[in-house]
């Protein structure tokens, strides 16, 4: 996995059916979902492949805590 893509914003049908075809092809992707509003339907994916955020939308320091989160993981795919 070369690339890791960043995906928010409700969990509609068009979303889980985009993040369901990136993990067909491979791709690593991170979801962001809030925090205990939402039901996360994708197919049996790896840690490695699916990273799931809880984040609040609407704060602004949410984000910046889930993007600071992000550059202390390794979520490039070089291990």
């Amino acid at each position: 996995m070369d690339e890791t893509l960043l995906i928010t914003g409700n969990q509609a049908p068009l979303t889980r059916s985009i993040v369901s075809r990136l993990l067909t092809d491979k791709r690593r992707v991170v979801v962001s979902v809030e925090k205990e509003a939402e039901e996360i339907i994708y197919p049996d994916a790896s840690d490695e492949e699916l990273i799931i955020l809880e984040h609040d939308r609407r704060s602004p320091f949410s984000a910046r805590s889930m993007f600071l989160g992000l550059s202390n993981r390794d979520v490039r795919g070089h291990h």
